[in-house]
């Protein structure tokens, strides 16, 4: 059974179950998304969701650099397994997902248009010595072959919206009385 949803923006996005594995595919631009605007206020990233991308980021680099491996400049696919203690249906796949993809744009993979595919494989565990969620994320270059793969243990965060704060141009002094 397919289920098909059009968003205000005009994405087209399709779900299917096959033998007991969802498939999302999302028929749209992906720089045509509405993105908050924050260019004249100052804002703050969520601390978790920074720590999770970095941590990424740089094991990314390293294990390319180790393989021999630069910025994927051609089309690539994606295969995501997770291993997480907690219940799925407490996990936001689809944030998570973009924290990952947040942590290879420009860095890993020169840019996020370039991804053709995305599999994720998600499951959970009762193993009661596992203390943080286990990911394996593999890239393929489709066209030069090339495949760039990483897993460890992290603790899962999604994505989040920055805040924005703005303090005024007044400063703000804390006196010792």
């Amino acid at each position: 059974m397919i289920h098909k949803v059009t968003l205000h923006n005009g994405a087209e996005i399709s779900a299917s179950l096959h033998n007991d594995l969802i498939v999302l595919k999302i028929q749209d631009d992906p720089k045509s998304w509405e993105r908050p605007d924050f260019q004249n206020t100052n804002v703050m990233q969520d601390e978790k969701m920074m720590f999770f991308q970095h941590k990424l980021q740089y094991a990314f680099l390293s294990q390319m650099r180790n393989q021999g491996l630069q910025v994927f400049q051609t089309e690539v696919d994606i295969i995501i397994n997770l291993c997480s203690k907690q219940s799925l249906l407490n996990i936001r796949l689809e944030y998570v997902l973009k924290a990952i993809m947040d942590a290879c744009n420009k860095h890993v993979i020169a840019d996020d248009r370039q991804v053709r595919n995305i599999i994720v494989q998600a499951s959970t565990t009762k193993n009661q010595r596992i203390v943080a969620d286990h990911i394996e994320i593999i890239i393929k270059d489709t066209l030069e072959s090339q495949i760039l793969t990483w897993s460890g243990d992290v603790f899962l965060t999604e994505k989040r919206i920055p805040i924005s704060y703005d303090i005024g141009a007044k400063a703000h002094i804390i006196r010792n009385s």
